[in-house]
């Protein structure tokens, strides 16, 4: 996560968990108590610590290449043979708000020929960096003998509809596990009281 977002999840994680605390303390009778809510918190607690330790690892071989995020699991891995990518891209990725920069950095990636594209190296502060990370890819790639040239480009800052609906399904996957943690918690409650 890049240091901005890091900041205010975890922000907002340490404002919830002090409210929660101090609620717990003096008001220990209270109700609907904190019970209600220890379950979602415990799993945006997960979310904001994977968010924050884990890496990306790229393995990259002649014969394609697999991408997977750890140790902490918020997303499958995933992979592409080499006769399943198009081409190898970088692109720059800004981010605003009310126009106001509040990121840019460069990203690399493979692109499938189904669209989908998958980052395997960011954020970079400079386009050389991120041209050279995908040129070095591309390079191992290359290397299978009798298969086209996978060639590097530049692509535009949105992912194909494609990677979009991955990301809205993964989105709502999160989301589902939250309302049922809210679900747990309401259960937890009532079962005290």
């Amino acid at each position: 996560m890049s240091l901005p977002w890091g900041v205010i999840t975890l922000g907002i994680f340490l404002v919830l968990l002090v409210g929660g605390t101090i609620s717990t303390l003096q008001y220990p009778d209270e109700r609907p108590s904190v019970h209600l809510v220890i379950p979602a918190f415990a799993l945006y607690g997960y979310v904001v610590f994977a968010l924050l330790v884990n890496w990306r690892t790229t393995v990259v071989t002649p014969d394609g290449i697999s991408v997977s995020v750890w140790p902490l699991l918020v997303r499958p891995p995933r992979s592409l043979t080499r006769d399943e990518i198009r081409h190898c891209f970088f692109r720059n990725v800004s981010t605003y708000d009310e126009g106001a920069l509040l990121e840019s950095y460069y990203a690399a990636g493979v692109e499938a020929v189904d669209g989908r594209q998958i980052e395997f190296s960011a954020p970079h502060d400079t386009l050389e960096e991120a041209v050279g990370a995908a040129n070095q890819i591309a390079e191992m790639l290359n290397r299978k003998p009798g298969k086209n040239r996978i060639e590097v480009r530049e692509v535009g800052q949105f992912q194909e509809t494609t990677e979009i609906l991955s990301a809205i399904l993964l989105m709502v996957f999160w989301l589902a596990l939250f309302i049922a943690a809210i679900f747990l918690g309401d259960a937890w409650e009532s079962s005290i009281w």
